[in-house]
This record gives C-alpha cells, sequence and structure tokens, in this order.
C-alpha cells in the first residue's frame, strides 16, 4: 500500500504542492524519533550527518527534516556488520 503526501511550499510567490509517494513500511521520520529509537543525542546527529557519517534527510521546508525508516534500518544493519567484522579480526 502506498500513502500519498500532498505539502504545501510556503515562502516568497505563490504557494507550490509538493507530492511524495511512501510505502507503509517506509515511513518519514524525524531526528526526534531517531534520536528517542537509537538512544544518541542531537549534537551527534548533526554531527554525524555534516561529515557524512549518517544518511542524508530530507528536506520538506527550511527547517522541517526527514529520514526514510528504511534507510536508517539499512544504515543500523550496516553498522552492526561493520562492528561484528572488527570484532571477529
Amino acid at each position: 500500500m502506498v500513502e500519498r503526501i500532498k505539502i504545501a511550499k510556503k515562502g516568497r510567490g505563490p504557494a507550490k504542492r509538493v507530492e511524495i509517494e511512501i510505502a507503509e513500511e517506509d515511513d518519514l521520520i524525524d531526528d526526534h524519533t531517531i534520536i528517542a529509537e537509537q538512544k544518541f543525542s542531537k549534537p551527534t546527529l548533526n554531527d554525524w550527518i555534516r561529515k557524512g557519517r549518517f544518511p542524508k534527510p530530507i528536506y520538506l521546508g527550511p527547517q522541517i527534516r526527514r529520514w526514510r525508516r528504511s534507510e536508517i534500518r539499512k544504515w543500523v544493519a550496516d553498522r552492526e556488520r561493520e562492528s561484528q567484522s572488527v570484532l571477529a579480526e
């Protein structure tokens, strides 16, 4: 099942409508959700994003950023594989 989200983009000039399609299992989550689920701080999240160590967000507005839950799951799985390979050495 695919959900459609319509977002009205405001700013200078006429409002623009943006439509995003997301699969039910691939919802968009905010930084507060990521921080709560992964148990690290907002400064750490921002630092990792700046350094390219975390998936890039989707900006829905100037101060509204979201991530696809599937990308975060993949990122966590990649970290688990990396840590297992380091422990195996």
